[in-house]
């Protein structure tokens, strides 16, 4: 998993809080884009931290081929690092009118007053954005005793059998006869096709 990340400042983050804007679909990378490159024209870049959108790369076997593509978490929305209300509670209007006149920004996730993320919901959003890069396979047929082919690897075109499965890892413990023994030998999904009998 990644994310796509812009940062415009990060002066003092003291007063800065999480906001979730709710976009367009398919508008997130570009209202991104134009956040970070218009916010110093507005005069309103030292309010405005991280703005990120996180994003998974997915592995698919198709036709025996390998086929990466991405996928956002959540689509329609960016998270943003805002100083939106100054020390006492008022809203910065300026930002709050330059955020929505942002091409394909529908507004702020809240009431009419934008409000901040819990801390729990920002730890949720971090941690997918922190976190390394995760491929998922589709799993049609990975099933603990289903026969597969190696297709890829040291092993490629040996057969053997699904021993266990990590779909956190995305990886297959499968038995391989080597040497006139079973052995068991860790893959990833899409090293393997379903094995037809």
């Amino acid at each position: 998993m990644e994310a796509q990340e812009t940062v415009v400042s990060a002066e003092d983050t003291s007063r800065f809080r999480w906001y979730a804007l709710q976009v367009l679909s398919n508008y997130e990378a570009r209202a991104q884009k134009a956040i970070g490159n218009y916010a110093r024209v507005a005069r309103v870049d030292g309010f405005i931290g991280r703005i990120i959108f996180p994003i998974e790369n997915i592995c698919e076997i198709r036709n025996g081929k390998k086929v990466m593509r991405r996928r956002k978490l959540y689509p329609g929305y960016l998270f943003l690092e805002l100083d939106l209300y100054d020390g006492k509670g008022e809203l910065n209007h300026s930002l709050w009118q330059f955020m929505r006149s942002i091409q394909g920004v529908s507004g702020f996730v809240g009431t009419e007053r934008p409000v901040a993320l819990r801390q729990e919901e920002v730890d949720e959003v971090l941690a997918q954005a922190a976190a390394k890069q995760r491929t998922t396979v589709s799993k049609r047929f990975y099933e603990i005793g289903i026969p597969v082919k190696i297709t890829e690897g040291p092993f490629a075109g040996s057969s053997g059998e699904i021993e266990s499965i990590n779909e956190e890892m995305g990886t297959l413990r499968v038995s391989v006869g080597l040497f006139g023994r079973k052995t068991p030998v860790d893959l990833e999904f899409w090293q393997v096709i379903k094995e037809e009998l």
